[in-house]
């Protein structure tokens, strides 16, 4: 028998749990990985200023049996954004019209009433069933690139840097290193509810500190990459990543990149992800193996 309801509370975990069964059901990723989950759920719902109910509120679950079916899911990000998560390829279409039905109803956001859904190319159906009502492709997408863990990678650090990691770093310091990679943070209530999403996120169970990496200068984070490690799947995301506008051009976050690699392959991966195709990542061997094609469509007219 086959259900739905919106999650709940204790539900996190099962969708961590559901996000690592699920990981193999194509030659890539489908779904949701460990860093999306841990973040959104520490940094983005602190950041937004959510309670979990009200994060809780934008993810919807099927049920087949008493076990994860299909999942719609926001980021928290209030911008329409909408996320399909599956335990296999063949869903019924049935389930995936409830799943767009959630969408148009709980997941348009501002003026405009827009949503944002991203699918994987592993779901032609859907794709289509979209278009059938009325969305259209936005002429972007969500890129996964992927690097196999064969060799140990050279690291090479400038002088006068010094590589740290988590436990020698505190969330303000984090907040203040990722503001001046990419601008996030316009104030001081900014800065420190930045602060605590990264202390929230230091408590999440699938954090490592050795896999948070800092590049410190003069007592200052200039760049930093964090790896998400999946054990099971051994695999792991690399999420985030930057570095200060005024040390970049120097290869800060390439060594970072490349010392993580070696520490995490060492723990038995066998392959890393990110999700992003900029030159600087396929420069250092990254190489792009799947896509989330965007389809949007705004309701101004139709409320």
């Amino acid at each position: 028998m086959i259900t739905s309801r919106l999650a709940r509370n204790e539900d996190f975990d099962r969708l961590r749990a559901f996000s690592i069964q699920t990981h193999n059901i194509s030659e890539y990723p489908v779904n949701w990985q460990l860093d999306r989950w841990n973040f959104c759920y520490s940094v983005v719902m602190k950041i937004k200023e959510y309670s979990l109910e009200e994060w809780l509120a934008g993810i919807k679950i099927w049920e087949e049996d008493g076990d994860i079916l299909a999942v719609v899911n926001w980021e928290g990000e209030r911008r329409g954004e909408a996320f399909i998560q599956v335990r296999h390829l063949h869903i019924s279409e049935v389930i995936y019209n409830e799943m767009i039905d959630f969408i148009e109803s709980k997941l348009a956001s501002g003026e405009e009433k827009k949503v944002e859904v991203r699918v994987s190319t592993a779901l032609p159906r859907f794709m289509e069933l979209l278009e059938n009502r009325g969305f259209e492709y936005m002429k972007w997408k969500e890129t996964l690139t992927m690097i196999e863990l064969e060799n140990d990678f050279p690291v090479s650090v400038p002088d006068g840097y010094l590589i740290q990691d988590g436990k020698d770093v505190t969330g303000l310091m984090k907040s203040d290193a990722h503001h001046k990679a990419f601008g996030y943070t316009r104030g001081r209530k900014d800065r420190e509810l930045f602060a605590e999403g990264f202390e929230r996120m230091m408590h999440m169970a699938d954090y490592r500190e050795k896999l948070d990496l800092h590049m410190m200068y003069e007592g200052e984070v200039v760049a930093f990459a964090c790896l998400w490690f999946d054990k099971i799947n051994k695999c792991a995301v690399l999420e985030p990543v930057g570095t200060h506008k005024r040390h970049t051009k120097k290869g800060l976050a390439k060594a970072l990149i490349y010392e993580g690699m070696n520490r995490i392959k060492a723990l038995g991966a066998e392959r890393i992800y990110v999700y992003a195709e900029l030159p600087f990542y396929l420069a250092i061997g990254f190489k792009q193996v799947a896509d989330w094609p965007v389809f949007g469509r705004s309701y101004e007219d139709n409320k």
